[in-house]
């Protein structure tokens, strides 16, 4: 397998699993590496740490369904992978600077 292929790998790992239990060690187990070289090989090819991709692609989903749905926060936090609705809005506040009910107003389409 070549190098370019083994990166899609690890990252669409990531993205198959971004919104379920998510677990660097079980995706590390399953391309046959350590945790430790899968974050550097992960940083290395894509410029982010695995856990940053993860918190990215989860927030994309929550941004989408902030707009487009009716969802509360617990709900949406179910849908993209977090513990609960509080968790999700500190992670939301920490990256997008606003928190989500402040995000659903200002884009609600």
């Amino acid at each position: 397998m070549d190098r370019q292929t083994r990166s899609f790998n690890r990252q669409r790992l990531i993205q198959v699993q971004a919104f379920e239990r998510f677990s660097l060690n079980a995706i590390a187990a399953t391309l046959g590496i350590s945790r430790m070289q899968l974050c550097k090989k992960f940083h290395a090819e894509l410029g982010t740490t695995p856990i940053r991709y993860l918190t990215s692609l989860r927030l994309e989903k929550a941004k989408t369904l902030l707009t487009e749905t009716n969802l509360t926060l617990d709900q949406i936090s179910e849908c993209c992978g977090y513990q609960n609705g509080f968790y999700l809005s500190r992670v939301f506040k920490n990256n997008c600077l606003v928190n989500p009910m402040q995000y659903r107003k200002a884009h609600r389409l």
